[in-house]
This record gives structure tokens, sequence and C-alpha cells, in this order.
């Protein structure tokens, strides 16, 4: 049997031309169209992995217990706003980080609203929060 009547197969999956579109010629070598396509989404999911993994933008992950450590010295009373507070921060940084794999869960985006007298000091609880976080959040507050 010669070189020119070996039947041409996919190196990868072994297909032969007859069970794929299109095969692909190499140096010593072939690729069909079912395992070009494998191969460019597994280089695009490592590529979104390395891109997540390498974000200069992520943030560094403070503890809630430090947040609220930075809030106790401006902040007095308010104990459970502060570390309520601190942990939905702590859980938005979370989310922003992770890295999310197909057998992974999805931390899910939250929100928060925080409701009370005026005087008890909800800006104020903001305000120095995002200052030692050097992270930006939106904050609104109603005109009466």
């Amino acid at each position: 049997m010669n070189k020119n009547s070996k039947e041409i197969r996919c190196s990868f999956c072994g297909a032969g031309k007859q069970d794929s579109l299109m095969l692909i010629a190499g140096l010593d070598a072939h690729i069909c169209d079912k395992c070009v396509n494998q191969a460019n989404e597994i280089l695009a999911e490592e590529l979104k992995v390395r891109k997540v993994k390498s974000s200069p933008l992520a943030p560094a992950l403070l503890k809630p217990s430090e947040m609220k450590a930075h809030l106790d010295q401006y902040v007095i009373g308010q104990d459970d706003a502060k570390k309520i507070l601190s942990v939905a921060v702590y859980n938005h940084y979370k989310r922003l980080n992770q890295r999310i794999d197909k057998d992974e869960v999805e931390i899910e985006k939250s929100n928060i609203i925080m409701v009370g007298e005026t005087g008890t000091g909800k800006p104020c609880l903001l305000k120095h929060l995002l200052k030692y976080l050097t992270f930006h959040f939106a904050f609104a507050m109603p005109l009466y």
C-alpha cells in the first residue's frame, strides 16, 4: 500500500474524509472541522479564565471584620448595621473576584437598601467605608 492510497483521517479524532465537512492538511497531519471547533472552544474558555485570574481591576478581598473595625473608629454604635454592611460589601467583592467554573455555585448580585430615621448615620457609614475601600459604589437619597 503506497502513501497515496492511504485514506486521509483526522489526526485528533480519527474521522475520515467522508465523516467530516472538511479536513485541513498540515505538514504531517490533518484536522477535521469538528476538532477545529472544539479546539477553538477550549482556547476561548482558557483565555477567559486567564483574563479573569490576571485582572488588574479585581479588588483585594478584605474581611468583614476588618471593614467593621475600620467603621468602629469613625461611627459610634450601629453595630448591627456595620456588621451587615461589612458582610454585604465582602460578598460583593467576592462576586467580583469569582471565577465561575461549570461545577461551582455562582454568587448572585445583590443590592443594599439602608432605611432608617434621620440622623442615624446612614451616609456616614457609607462615606467612611468607601474611603477605606477606595472602591466605587453608588448611593442615592430621596428628596422630600
